[in-house]
């Protein structure tokens, strides 16, 4: 046998090939054993190693061909969820997203508005004090000055000198 490598390779192929086999009927009893428990289904790498076996000609009982068929749908099951998840929490973040871009929108917005109104606000007390102003003044900023000056010391003088309040009282003060 040492001479002939490829016997040796068949052989070593029917080895593993019936290790396989006695693995998947242990676990097909065990199944079965377990009222066809979920969880005693192949999956994962044990499931990927035994499905090709199968699609290549393994020989199987009708348990053990339950036991790979039953194992292949729970993992499309699985599969199916986690791809349901997935977009689930993909449509979760889109719309998380798009509320939270909407709300930076509206900041930006509120905060531009309220600025607007703190520029027209003071714009409008500008004007508010200007008209307020408006009236002390005359035409004539000369005559203005004059007038007020003459007044002020008028009235300073009238509050303290009796003769000056009679004037200021004739003159119509």
């Amino acid at each position: 046998m040492l001479h002939w490598p490829r016997l040796r390779a068949w052989l070593d192929d029917d080895r593993e090939d019936i290790r396989l086999r006695n693995r998947l009927a242990e676990a097909a009893r065990t199944w079965s054993a377990s009222w066809r428990d979920l969880g005693a289904l192949l999956r994962g790498v044990q499931l990927d190693v035994a499905v090709p076996w199968r699609e290549r000609g393994g020989s199987f009982n009708a348990l053990e061909q339950e036991f790979l068929d039953a194992g292949i749908t729970a993992d499309r099951a699985a599969r199916a969820g986690q791809l349901r998840r997935t977009r689930q929490l993909r449509r979760l973040t889109a719309v998380f997203a798009a509320v939270t871009l909407v709300l930076a929108g509206t900041t930006t917005w509120a905060l531009r508005a309220q600025r607007t109104a703190q520029e027209r606000e003071a714009h409008a007390r500008a004007l508010i004090d200007a008209a307020t102003a408006l009236p002390l003044f005359s035409e004539d900023p000369a005559e203005d000055a004059g007038t007020r000056a003459h007044s002020d010391t008028r009235d300073v003088w009238a509050d303290r000198r009796p003769e000056h309040r009679q004037a200021g009282a004739v003159r119509g003060r």
